[in-house]
């Protein structure tokens, strides 16, 4: 978005938006890092099936949104 942004970043932005310039996307680096903590595996790796404790995160997302709106808990 436009809007919260100033300066280079303002500038970036809209060279963005308009097509001048596109962010590098390097999916290599992405997979490994995926990899590398754990929430992915490259094709072909053995899979694991061991016990994983459950996702909680429900909580946490609710805090940060209610941090970004300003509300208090």
């Amino acid at each position: 978005t436009l809007r919260p942004q100033r300066g280079l970043q303002r500038l970036c932005a809209r060279l963005i938006v308009r097509g001048l310039v596109q962010p590098r996307r390097n999916l290599e680096i992405l997979h490994a890092d995926l990899i590398a903590r754990g929430l992915a595996h490259g094709f072909g790796a053995p899979l694991e099936t061991g016990e994983r404790p459950p996702l909680r995160e429900a909580g946490e997302v609710a805090a940060k949104i209610r941090a970004l709106w300003g509300m208090a808990r």
